[in-house]
């Protein structure tokens, strides 16, 4: 079914989203100002939504403590900014759940972001979720060679309960500082993706 544009214009623009996000401090905070800054850094190739014909609605599940959603989100108000040819709105993903429940990652998790481009009729184009998956396996061995590296840190899978506080801080610091590292290619490979999906609706030197 179609989102109508009622539903789309209820949800946060970036802005919105951005004030609420940093009034409220906290890791949630400190993740959206890292993300913002490794991408004010790095060059992104927004080519293909430059050719875009017309604007291309985008609507965003998310959740508040998500920090895939905070990697994305500044990824898109960055695609928008630059080109205007997507108009990003953010809905929160539990509040609507037939939409978290038809995109859910390998059609079992319910995951966040989900990234849904739309068409002017409001009918799905494609749809992005949660982060690529060459950033998945990168962050798990860059995540295991930190274990490999700290054999204090204990077992890689431990809940976050059973590790000291000073270990769990640790631990925290080694991963934020691998994130960041990581994060030119994340945000290639986002804007990657992303392309893909919008370019069967590009200009014909996009198709």
């Amino acid at each position: 079914m179609p989102i109508t544009s009622e539903r789309f214009d209820a949800g946060e623009t970036y802005a919105t989203y951005r004030a609420r996000i940093l009034a409220g401090g906290g890791l949630t905070q400190e993740l959206l100002e890292r993300s913002e800054g490794g991408l004010a850094d790095t060059g992104i190739d927004t080519s293909v939504f430059a050719e875009l014909p017309s604007t291309v609605r985008v609507l965003v599940l998310h959740f508040d403590a998500c920090s895939d959603s905070a990697d994305t989100l500044p990824i898109l108000n960055r695609i928008e900014q630059e080109t205007g040819k997507i108009e990003v709105r953010i809905i929160e993903r539990d509040d609507n759940p037939d939409l978290r429940d038809t995109h859910l990652l390998r059609g079992i998790f319910a995951a966040a972001p989900v990234v849904i481009f739309l068409d002017g009729e409001g009918s799905e184009i494609g749809f992005f979720t949660e982060r690529p998956d060459s950033i998945t396996k990168l962050r798990a061995e860059r995540k295991q060679a930190i274990y490999d590296a700290n054999p204090a840190y204990g077992n890689i899978d431990a809940p976050p309960s059973d590790v000291p506080d000073e270990i769990r801080a640790a631990i925290l610091a080694d991963i934020m500082t691998m994130r960041e590292e990581v994060r030119p290619f994340l945000i290639a490979e986002t804007v990657q993706e992303l392309s893909k999906i919008v370019a069967p609706v590009a200009l014909p030197t996009h198709r």
